[in-house]
């Protein structure tokens, strides 16, 4: 399990990443080009962090926080 916690991942590019189990608690998504990334497991996301990154309606994550997202999924 990876400790991110803080981390900065502005604008990067991390489309396909395994960040399950992850913690990621204060750690900043802004513009990074998530598509693809799978956060299922991952521990303290929230939906802001997510919903500041690109692409985040196409990465993967716990039916938890697809609900806070309120999204629907069709590449599961």
């Amino acid at each position: 399990m990876a400790d991110l916690t803080g981390a900065d991942f502005t604008y990067a590019n991390m489309p396909n990443s395994d960040l399950q189990h992850a913690i990621l608690k204060d750690t900043i998504f802004l513009n990074a080009n998530i598509r693809f990334a799978d956060f299922r497991g991952a521990k303290y996301i929230t939906s802001k962090q997510i919903k500041s990154a690109e692409d985040w309606q196409l990465a993967y994550f716990s039916e938890q926080l697809i609900n806070e997202l309120s999204v629907s999924y069709t590449h599961l």
